[in-house]
């Protein structure tokens, strides 16, 4: 849900490319494959594919959790 309003706000305010990094490699896989499960994570990942075609210098990518220290810092 964070990277569906992350979206919401680049959207509103962007000025140029931005690259959202994530360490849920699922989303991200179901987001560039296209093929979404049927479950409430797939529904949100196929909302952030369409954000993205809407917005095409948004873009996602996985990042190892071990290197994603800023997010684990705010998640603890």
């Amino acid at each position: 849900m964070g990277v569906v309003e992350a979206i919401a706000f680049l959207t509103q305010f962007q000025h140029g490319s931005v690259i959202i990094e994530t360490d849920n490699a699922s989303i991200v896989k179901a987001i560039h494959s296209r093929i979404y499960p049927r479950l409430y994570w797939g529904m949100l990942a196929r909302t952030i594919r369409e954000a993205m075609e809407e917005n095409p210098q948004i873009s996602i990518q996985w990042v190892n959790r071990n290197k994603n220290t800023v997010a684990h810092v705010l998640a603890n």
